[in-house]
């Protein structure tokens, strides 16, 4: 069975903001069910796509944004950022914009 890294932009049901969670499934009905178990709990689907080649959430030069001690943090993927993300791909959620982090800190706190 093909492993599919998935990211998945599901809309927040309580202020309609954007959660962007990337995760591995066993398969596109696993993707599937989940998907339709956000659904069930209120999340709305907004879009999906699946990874990079690498398995990682961005390419070489992309600028990303992490939260580090209760503070948004702006970087760029590189080589480095890649292998601290094979270390440990739950260690950090990722964000595409610095809005984003700053909203998820606003809804759930600092706290991972």
């Amino acid at each position: 069975m093909r492993k599919y890294k998935v990211t998945t932009v599901l809309r927040v049901p309580s202020n309609g903001r954007k959660w962007i969670v990337t995760r591995e499934f066993n398969g596109l009905s696993h993707y599937e069910n989940w998907v339709n178990k956000m659904d069930d709990t209120g999340y709305g689907y907004d879009e999906s796509f699946v990874t990079h080649d690498s398995g990682a959430p961005f390419s070489e030069g992309d600028d990303y944004y992490t939260i580090e001690d209760g503070e948004v943090i702006e970087s760029c993927w590189d080589d480095i950022s890649l292998i601290e993300f094979n270390k440990d791909p739950s260690k950090n959620q990722y964000f595409i914009t610095k809005g984003d982090a700053l909203e998820h800190i606003k809804i759930f706190g600092t706290k991972k």
